[in-house]
Parts: structure tokens; C-alpha cells; sequence
């Protein structure tokens, strides 16, 4: 029923197959570390965790020091 509503969606789909199956060829212990929503936002959470947390300084050499 789907293929009838979305041929170009099913298409792509099939298309994509590989890709989108390669993080179950992990091991499932691993899947946790390999998931992630956006591969740009993931390396700077640590900074933003920082940068969240040096604002909490009123000097800003106390801030420069944590981050």
C-alpha cells in the first residue's frame, strides 16, 4: 500500500538499503557509542557543556580557566 502512496520514498529506500542497515552490523554493545542524531553536533556537546557552565562565572578569567 505504501509503494502505491510513495513510489519515489520506497524507491530510495531500496536504493539506500545498505547505508541505512550498516549500524546493526555492529556489535549491539556498541550501538550505543555509534548512534548519534547529528555527526557535526556530537564532538562539540562537551564544549557546550562547558561553555553553558562558564557563564555561570561573573569573572570571565574564572570562565576562560573552566573552559
Amino acid at each position: 500500500m505504501l509503494c502505491m502512496r510513495a513510489p519515489k520514498a520506497v524507491e530510495r529506500v531500496h536504493q539506500d538499503w545498505e547505508r541505512l542497515v550498516t549500524f546493526y552490523q555492529f556489535p549491539q554493545d556498541h550501538w550505543r557509542h555509534v548512534r548519534t542524531t547529528n555527526v557535526v553536533e556530537s564532538p562539540f556537546a562537551a564544549v557546550r557543556l562547558r561553555t553553558t557552565a562558564g557563564k555561570r562565572y561573573k569573572r570571565v578569567e574564572s570562565a576562560t580557566a573552566l573552559i
